[in-house]
């Protein structure tokens, strides 16, 4: 049970909606009844978990996507409060938030060396326009998407153990079709977006073309229609 004069942490953030490369803003605020204890630092993370074989109910990998570590050099005074302002850039390779892709922060408190505080804080982070749009074309070319996972890979992308899949069930009265399921990931490049499809089937586009719902349409559609 907590003792009244402990130090409390609690982390506020000014909007749970974030989107990659942009900045998330909040302010952690340290309270308590503690005599001249000496705060070291606050330490900021943003974390996920990932599947490492659903089939053989291994699951539920927590990872580290980002860090962030503010230095305080302050003590608290009996009765006082502190507030510790953050501001950094999400980065751009953050997996998005959708079904059983999960996104935390979790903020930790460090009091003479150790570990004191930590707290868990859900965001969500919105996928980009590359995301958003390979996944509204795909959609309005006979697919529903069913399910986002974190998946396992033994050949780390961006020092990350998975990658982030998403998975389309044709609708029923397109079912005479070739395939009924389509799985996708994408690979940011410095100069283009790599989009997978089952695995082993590439497309390729520049991001002057993020917005070009005509060009991506037409290559998302021939490998669909030709290749799979």
């Amino acid at each position: 049970m907590s003792s009244s004069n402990e130090i409390k942490l609690k982390t506020f953030i000014n909007s749970r909606e974030i989107y990659p490369d942009k900045d998330i803003e909040g302010v952690c605020v340290l309270s308590g009844l503690d005599l001249n204890k000496k705060l070291h630092n606050i330490k900021i993370y943003i974390k996920t978990n990932y599947i490492k074989d659903k089939y053989k109910n291994i699951g539920g990998k927590k990872v580290v996507l980002q860090k962030v570590e503010i230095d305080l050099d302050k003590s608290i005074i009996e009765g006082g409060l502190v507030k510790v302002p953050f501001k950094f850039k999400v980065n751009r390779k953050v997996p998005v938030s959708i079904h059983k892709s999960h996104i935390w922060i979790k903020t930790c408190l460090k009091e003479n060396g150790k570990n004191k505080l930590e707290e868990k804080y859900y965001i969500d982070i919105l996928p980009p326009k590359y995301i958003e749009n390979t996944i509204d074309i795909i959609e309005n070319l006979g697919f529903s998407l069913i399910e986002v996972e974190n998946k396992y890979t033994e050949n780390k992308y961006d020092n990350l153990p998975f990658i982030q899949c998403f998975k389309f069930r044709r609708l029923k009265e397109n079912l005479n079709q070739n395939e009924d399921d389509i799985e996708i990931f994408f690979k940011q490049k410095n100069e283009c977006i790599e989009v997978y499809l089952n695995q082993n089937i590439k497309v390729t586009f520049e991001y002057k073309y993020i917005n070009d719902l005509n060009y991506l349409t037409n290559k998302i559609y021939s490998v669909i229609k030709f290749k799979i």
